[in-house]
């Protein structure tokens, strides 16, 4: 029995198997789709932080923990920098009768100011940064604050659409559905028994 050619059915199966297809495809394409759209963010908001330094925090109602007076709340803040992106997380612990005067109104809040060019807190050459600190005045502050320079965020966000296009756009065999990859060999309707994408004529079967 003669051997199959190298453009019949197997191969149209091998590149299905190392593409994948169906719902783990639609999976990965939503995927790719966020990391797009979050890197076109990110490099929009890099390019703003030349004319202004964006903080947007989000402060948690405060809770009581059981100890007389005692309350706790959280605070997280993104702010956008010329030279990083900072992310800070601050727990509040006061054990003052008076807190509520003084305690950060609880909600969502966006403010600009100018653009900063400080590189706060210690980082590495490269731009990173992490410190945790804890500190107290009226009430006690435990702190953590992590920093990214821009080209970390933007390399990040930008490498899985790449990756899902080398994924999922590399040559198809011939003779193979260019919608699906099902093996078009014997097909003579004229359209993909799979997805039901139409035939060219230059990729039915031989």
């Amino acid at each position: 029995m003669p051997e199959s050619p190298p453009n019949d059915r197997g191969m149209c199966e091998v590149w299905r198997g190392r593409v994948g297809w169906g719902r783990e495809t639609l999976v990965l394409s939503l995927i790719a789709a966020g990391s797009l759209l979050l890197f076109l963010a990110t490099g929009g908001m890099w390019v703003r932080s030349y004319w202004a330094c964006d903080r947007i925090r989000w402060n948690s109602p405060p809770k009581a923990t059981g100890a007389p007076y005692e309350r706790t709340s959280t605070e997280w803040e993104v702010v956008t920098r010329t030279a990083n992106v900072q992310f800070y997380r601050a727990v509040h612990v006061s054990r003052r009768d008076d807190y509520w005067m003084f305690a950060p109104k609880p909600g969502f809040k966006l403010t600009s100011d100018g653009p900063d060019e400080s590189s706060v807190y210690l980082t590495t050459p490269i731009g990173f940064g992490f410190t945790r600190e804890q500190w107290t005045t009226e009430a006690m502050n435990r702190d953590v604050i992590v920093v990214f320079p821009w080209w970390s965020l933007l390399l990040t966000s930008g490498a899985i659409p790449v990756l899902f296009f080398i994924r999922n756009f590399r040559r198809r065999p011939k003779g193979c559905c260019s919608g699906c990859g099902y093996s078009l060999t014997g097909n003579t309707s004229g359209t993909c028994p799979e997805c039901g994408t139409p035939i060219p004529q230059s990729s039915g079967p031989a």
